[in-house]
């Protein structure tokens, strides 16, 4: 189902299902757009250079505020990358999930301008019933139960009725419990497998660094060097800095190369000083 969040109320349309979740659109005058011009190479990490941006895009408290971003573009003859940077006061997000609990249903997701909101705010929502829905059952549960128990068993055994219901309640308790800690252990396995998996998929910087001396050309030193597993970063002296982008570009185990910033001149006649940044290739 989807919701859309005008004026403060939520407008519903399509089937009301259960299990899907309400999916909540904001936008309009509620969201606050900037398009932002950023060095290509930020493209791999724009939610955290964003978040300690916020305080300069942002003309309310960061803490105020949540976030999402769009890429519009990535323009390579400029190194740079086009982004739509998309706020939303946090208790306008705050009311529209208000607004769905209060209609008895589950958060699925919250989208800001058709780009989904990603933010720890959501996570307890996202995953079945809240504590309040999830008592209600219980409660449901237990009056059904004895319901059954007046009409099926004498008055002389009620209490006993009584006691085995309270111990059914416990149990299911117990077992919610550890239903839950088991989906969490779950997650944990799955995002150090991930983790894990991308580690040893990634080259070593052994064969990374060596892969970098054999493509740089005569005339070229260096005096930095990083790699953190999926981007290489390089600065150094150069007689021709300007062709590294080609000459790392043309190779089979780099891609997208760009400078990080404009070359300068080095310390002797000839010489320009720079910085550049590529990407590891996936595959074998």
């Amino acid at each position: 189902m989807v919701a859309e969040f005008v004026g403060g109320e939520l407008v519903f349309s399509g089937a009301a299902g259960a299990q899907g979740g309400v999916r909540v659109r904001i936008g309009g005058d509620e969201v606050l757009r900037r398009t932002l011009r950023l060095p290509v190479a930020a493209r791999f990490r724009l939610r955290g250079l964003l978040a300690q941006d916020l305080e300069r895009q942002s003309p309310v408290d960061p803490a105020s505020v949540l976030f999402t971003f769009r890429i519009l573009a990535i323009e390579r003859a400029a190194s740079q990358v086009l982004v739509s940077l998309i706020l939303v006061r946090r208790e306008v997000v705050e009311a529209a999930v208000r607004r769905v609990e209060a209609a008895g249903l589950r958060l699925k997701d919250v989208f800001l301008d058709g780009e989904i909101l990603r933010d720890e705010f959501l996570a307890p929502r996202r995953f079945g019933v809240t504590r309040r829905h999830g008592a209600a059952v219980v409660l449901l549960l237990l009056a059904l139960l004895l319901g059954a128990a007046d009409v099926a068993v004498r008055a002389e055994r009620q209490g006993q009725v009584l006691d085995a219901l309270s111990a059914r309640a416990a149990a299911l308790d117990a077992a919610a419990a550890q239903v839950e800690a088991v989906r969490e252990q779950v997650e944990d396995l799955q995002a150090q497998s991930g983790f894990l998996a991308a580690r040893r998929a990634a080259p070593s910087v052994g064969v990374i660094l060596a892969a970098v001396t054999r493509a740089l050309p005569d005339g070229t030193w260096l005096y930095s060097f990083d790699y953190d597993g999926a981007t290489v970063q390089l600065q150094g002296y150069s007689h021709d800095a300007a062709a590294l982008v080609a000459v790392f570009d043309g190779t089979a185990l780099f891609r997208d190369a760009a400078f990080r910033a404009p070359m300068t001149q080095g310390p002797a006649p000839g010489l320009q000083q720079f910085d550049l940044s590529m990407s590891v290739a996936s595959g074998p």
